[in-house]
């Protein structure tokens, strides 16, 4: 009896296995024909030529080669075929293949299923569009972290968005970029949107390998996708940097696909470069793979093989590209609001409320109950508002900021006043409608009984005597500033080369009390004869304070220099002395300007240097700019006197 039965289970058991197998080996073969017709399909239209694939892959004509491409990702898992990076062909071929493989291991690490279908979500969406395939004749395969993710972003509008620039971090001392994704349901608190930002991964680095590193692609960039108050925390508040958005015209459709594309991003990385392949250069490509004919990028592939993709100049070529922008919103800075309350509030009441907010006098001595209504709506508005930025902006802070916020706020709601606090004014010049950052000129003066000739160049980005519009104010930034003279007796030279100047005058107010700067590393001349001008190098910089009085700014720096030349006996020679100087707005687009500094160097050739100066700036439009200026120098033994004007072009 046993023995039947085991025999019909046998044969049960074979039946099934024998017509199980029966579907599965039709299936697999017709999965085989239809990648047939795909494929053929695909190489009739040569579907791997079309600028969207090119853009999904980031494919770029090569700098000598232009007839050939090359990927600008450089992460091998972005790619199904080893000739991905290189053979647009080839990578379609092996992306169609990949959608029809089985289901591989579950990538547990990173949290994803790593099949093709999951993996590369904005690829298959535009191959399907393109070759009308049959999903249901597609592998089944399940993306739970994929659909998720798009669910919880559920997107309605995006924009561009812009954190000034920031002097004292060399990473961002252009400007940054990031994109806003708007959801469904989030009405119009932008706060609760999400930000999509690239950006190297440093880890610790930081001083001289940070910016060596950064110079020659040695981090890796990534792209990530984080709450949007994150990023408004960490450069509205942190940083103190006005922030700017540029709500785009990009449909709800179009905006999923960019997200589908950062999906396959997000788990590849490119080499990042600090001058070109930043973050403002990759966040243009996004755009490009929905409408590639905004050729965003094509604008600055000529600028960067010669090493130069600025964020203002990127937020400018979005803006420009007609009927894609739709609107512009201003977020200030904290202490970009605190000079609103500085323009208004009374001396005493300033005081009283950094007295109270700094824990010298408290709230309930304060003596304000005796105001009226609306004075001390005021009072407690403003010094909310400098809690806010000493909480941010002062670090080591001995005391709890909450608790007197706290208090505040109390004290405020019972007033049933409505609200007072002085809106910042917006700026006239946005950073996208300012001069652009690269600079010719040509400059004629006379020199010690000699007339001269100058021809210059620069590369980036701004000083404090260009068009001051859509810049931050006080912040000069000038990187690889190359001048060339020649003069009646002497053919053209090398006269001065900067590989970096970073000066930043931040004017101190009663609440904001930064402290200014200056940096200079230069190759230039020096006359240690006469008629012996001999380059040196130089690096100079120190503290300083700053003050605004009206259209004024005046400043001083206690500035060290150390220079090398041939020409001192040891080679190289250290100095220090005060260099001060006053900016004046006499109209909108004239800056006039005075500066005196005097280096005393100690050292076995001791000597002393001093420079006194003064001169003007005319803006004519973002693009044109003229400059004078007279100088009386000293070095060594020698006194002469130096006068200028020059032309300025801005590309």
């Amino acid at each position: 009896m046993n023995g039947i039965f085991l025999s019909r289970t046998f044969y049960l058991l074979l039946l099934l296995v024998t017509a199980a197998g029966q579907p599965l080996g039709a299936y697999a073969e017709q999965d085989h024909h239809y990648l047939d017709e795909l494929l053929t399909a695909a190489r009739n239209r040569q579907l791997w030529d079309e600028a969207v694939w090119l853009r999904l892959l980031h494919y770029e004509p090569r700098m000598l080669f232009p007839w050939s491409v090359r990927s600008v990702a450089d992460d091998p898992s972005f790619f199904k075929d080893e000739r991905g990076a290189t053979d647009p062909r080839a990578e379609l071929e092996a992306t169609l293949k990949a959608f029809f493989e089985p289901q591989p291991p579950y990538d547990k690490e990173n949290d994803i299923n790593p099949h093709a279908q999951c993996r590369f979500a904005a690829r298959l969406h535009w191959l399907v569009q393109q070759l009308d395939i049959d999903r249901e004749r597609l592998p089944q395969i399940s993306c739970p972290r994929l659909d998720e993710w798009l669910d919880s972003l559920q997107p309605k509008s995006i924009a561009l968005v812009f954190p000034s620039s920031y002097v004292n971090n060399p990473a961002s001392a252009f400007g940054h970029t990031l994109l806003r994704v708007d959801g469904l349901g989030q009405g119009d608190n932008n706060l609760l949107s999400y930000s999509i930002s690239y950006a190297a991964n440093t880890g610790d680095d930081g001083g001289l390998i940070f910016m060596i590193k950064g110079v020659v692609g040695g981090y890796p960039g990534v792209f990530s996708v984080s709450p949007y108050y994150k990023k408004i925390n960490e450069y509205n508040d942190l940083e103190d940097r006005d922030v700017w958005e540029y709500d785009l015209d990009f449909s709800p459709e179009e905006i999923l696909q960019i997200l589908r594309h950062v999906w396959e991003l997000r788990y590849t990385y490119f080499d990042y470069y600090f001058f070109d392949e930043n973050c403002s250069y990759h966040l243009l490509s996004l755009f490009e793979v929905v409408r590639p004919e905004l050729r965003l990028t094509n604008e600055f592939r000529a600028y960067k093989f010669s090493g130069w993709v600025i964020p203002p100049d990127t937020v400018r070529v979005v803006t420009d590209r007609p009927g894609l922008l739709k609107g512009v919103a201003y977020r200030p800075a904290l202490s970009t609001q605190l000079k609103a309350w500085d323009a208004v509030a009374q001396a005493d009441e300033k005081e009283l409320a950094k007295s109270v907010a700094e824990n010298e006098v408290a709230l309930e001595d304060s003596g304000v109950e005796g105001w009226s209504a609306q004075r001390r709506a005021m009072f407690y508005e403003l010094t909310f508002d400098y809690l806010n930025y000493r909480r941010v902006a002062v670090e080591n802070e001995e005391f709890s900021s909450a608790g007197l916020g706290r208090q505040l706020l109390i004290a405020r709601s019972k007033l049933g006043q409505p609200r007072v606090k002085p809106a910042p004014q917006q700026p006239d010049v946005r950073p996208d409608t300012g001069h652009r950052s690269r600079r010719a000129s040509v400059r004629g003066g006379y020199d010690d009984d000699n007339w001269f000739y100058e021809l210059q160049i620069r590369p980036a980005f701004h000083d404090l005597l260009d068009p001051r519009g859509g810049y931050s104010s006080g912040a000069e930034i000038d990187f690889f500033d190359l001048v060339l003279r020649g003069r009646e007796d002497r053919d053209l030279e090398l006269w001065h080369f900067v590989p970096v100047s970073i000066v930043s005058l931040a004017p101190r107010t009663t609440f904001v009390r930064p402290t200014s700067w200056n940096l200079e590393t230069a190759l230039k001349r020096k006359r240690f004869a006469p008629e012996s001008d001999e380059l040196i190098g130089r690096i100079a910089g120190g503290p300083g304070l700053a003050y605004e009085l009206g259209s004024s700014v005046f400043y001083g720096f206690a500035q060290t220099a150390v220079e090398y030349s041939e020409d001192y006996g040891d080679k190289v020679n250290a100095g220090t002395g005060p260099h001060a100087g006053v900016y004046y707005d006499a109209a909108e687009r004239l800056r006039l300007f005075g500066l005196f500094e005097s280096e005393y160097f100690f050292f076995r050739e001791s000597h002393w240097d001093a420079r006194a100066s003064a001169g003007l700036s005319i803006t004519f439009s973002k693009r044109v700019a003229v400059r004078a200026d007279v100088s009386r120098k000293h070095q060594f033994d020698h006194y002469w006197t130096e006068a200028g004007a020059m032309l300025s072009f801005y590309f």
